[in-house]
């Protein structure tokens, strides 16, 4: 079988969509499939390296001034057509609804070709929606009737795919009420948890990051305004005399990226806040970046089922994430969950996990017990029987 997978944002930007897209697709090649990425020419995914047999094919796109790294392509664009017709291709996933995937979605049905569309981002979430105000925030009383347009976008999509697919329970509810005719399923994200075993011994990490001398709480993802780590920044003013040791290690790169570092100058939390950029995904997995953090951390309530999330249960690091439907699938006894923009609260959650070696002992022994749920190869072949079905519908 030959699956194109489609992307709005590709390489060089790292995101968990591109990271658990890219996961699938590695293992539905080791399962014998062909697998092919069509992303917006001029993101760089024309000369990407992806490796393990995955091509990629580009689309005429330019940028666009909405959301940083966001391509925009012509959705009458014949580009996506002229790759179906030439690859054979036998499924079409979208994971994105926008302008290319809308191309996708016409060339695939005008073809007679199945197309899977996967609910990846909250895009109706007020985080989000702010870009659409020229990042201001949104104002109160026209915000029902901005959602209500984004839902309308969606439906656009959901009914135009064959199947949407959604990775947690709380996504799969949600789309649900709004379309209850669409045909709706969930598969959770999928994640190889094998190469997080390895990774240098402590000792080591320090000689080259030497915050790892500290007692540290790590955030990994991209720095935008919707992922709320100014929470994470001043919760570690509210903590700085009680946990002298604490330190807080943001790695990630992204649109906001400035602020954040001006905030952490602002308040005085240079020595206590380290920025170490965007590392290579092999790099970040064998790093012990993750392995060696007493706890990960995260304020963003925009999540669907967070990659960074599942990368942190694979490490078996305690999570410490805001008390929200999606993740209450993930952050169980694997770590502490606070009231969602919350700062004290998600202080004293900081707080627990340094002081209480019980607590940090059982987030430690859950998430050896919930990171099976989420293996990549059982995934993909979830993934792989809803082709068959779809084909051959």
């Amino acid at each position: 079988m030959k699956v194109a997978f489609v992307f709005e944002m590709s390489y060089p930007h790292i995101s968990g969509v591109v990271t658990s897209t890219t996961n699938l697709a590695r293992h539905l090649v080791r399962f014998g499939h062909e697998v092919i990425f069509i992303v917006p020419g001029g993101s760089g995914g024309e000369d990407a390296e992806i490796g393990e047999g995955i091509r990629v094919r580009t689309a005429a796109s330019w940028a666009n001034p909405i959301y940083p790294g966001l391509r925009t392509v012509l959705p009458w664009s014949r580009a996506a057509r002229a790759v179906f017709v030439r690859e054979a291709v036998d499924v079409v996933q979208i994971t994105a609804p926008w302008l290319l995937g809308r191309a996708c979605i016409r060339a695939a049905r005008g073809l007679g070709i199945p197309v899977v569309h996967t609910f990846h981002t909250m895009l109706h979430s007020p985080e989000y929606l702010h870009y659409l105000f020229g990042n201001r925030r949104i104002p109160a009383r026209v915000l029902p009737a901005v959602r209500r347009s984004v839902w309308r976008w969606y439906g656009r999509y959901i009914r135009a795919a064959t199947v949407t697919t959604v990775p947690s329970r709380a996504a799969l509810s949600e789309l649900r009420h709004h379309y209850p005719t669409a045909v709706i399923t969930q598969i959770p994200n999928g994640l190889d948890c094998e190469p997080f075993s390895r990774y240098p011994p402590l000792s080591d990490l320090r000689r080259r990051y030497p915050e790892y001398r500290h007692t540290v709480v790590i955030y990994v993802g991209r720095l935008a305004q919707e992922k709320s780590i100014e929470q994470l920044i001043d919760s570690m003013t509210m903590v700085a005399e009680s946990e002298g040791d604490l330190r807080l290690v943001v790695v990630g790169d992204g649109p906001a990226a400035p602020r954040y570092r001006m905030r952490v100058r602002r308040l005085g939390l240079t020595r206590r806040v380290s920025f170490l950029g965007a590392l290579p995904r092999e790099q970040l997995v064998h790093s012990g970046l993750l392995q060696h953090a007493r706890a990960f951390a995260t304020a963003s309530v925009s999540e669907n089922q967070p990659l960074s999330v599942l990368e942190a249960v694979c490490c078996r690091t305690p999570v410490i994430a805001p008390d929200t439907a999606a993740m209450r699938e993930l952050v169980q006894d694997n770590g502490l969950r606070f009231e969602p923009g919350n700062v004290k609260a998600l202080a004293s959650a900081l707080q627990l996990l340094v002081r209480d070696d019980h607590v940090y002992r059982r987030c430690v022994a859950a998430s050896e017990r919930l990171r099976h749920q989420f293996e990549g190869g059982t995934v993909a072949r979830r993934f792989e029987a809803l082709y068959h079905e779809i084909v051959a519908m």
